[in-house]
Order: C-alpha cells, then structure tokens, then sequence
C-alpha cells in the first residue's frame, strides 16, 4: 500500500500496485544512472508518469524485468 508522505495529493489514476522509480533505484543494486540506461537499451520498460511526484510502473508491468537484478543486502 502507498503511504501518503509529505502531504502530496495521490493521482487518481495512480495504480494500486504502483513501484515506484526510486523504490527501484532503494531496492535493487542499481543506481539511478544504471536504471536510465537500461530504459534506453529496452532492459526496462520506460515508467510512466502519473503525477510530478509519481513515477513508475504498475507491479504487473515491471515484474517480468525484476528478476534480473539483485535485491540490495540491508
């Protein structure tokens, strides 16, 4: 479930298994650079923009992609 930090407004048309980009870049061992270069080679499917705060994929659209990187060690 998305918590609503910092008061911002949550789109309407945000879906409800949103994954958000930076919830990508806290999970698994790539960084920001590496994420934006494996959309531009098709290794990731482009996020789409829900809102200024809200970028990401549906759960279901990423899922396919997710087992070819690492979960972070916490």
């Amino acid at each position: 479930m998305l918590q609503n930090t910092n008061n911002r407004k949550i789109p309407a048309n945000l879906p409800a298994d949103f994954f958000g980009f930076c919830d990508f870049v806290r999970t698994y061992t790539a960084n920001r650079t590496t994420a934006y270069r494996h959309i531009e080679q098709g290794k990731l499917p482009k996020p789409t923009r829900y809102s200024y705060y809200f970028v990401g994929w549906s759960m279901a659209e990423i899922q396919p992609y997710l087992s070819n990187y690492t979960p972070r060690e916490v």
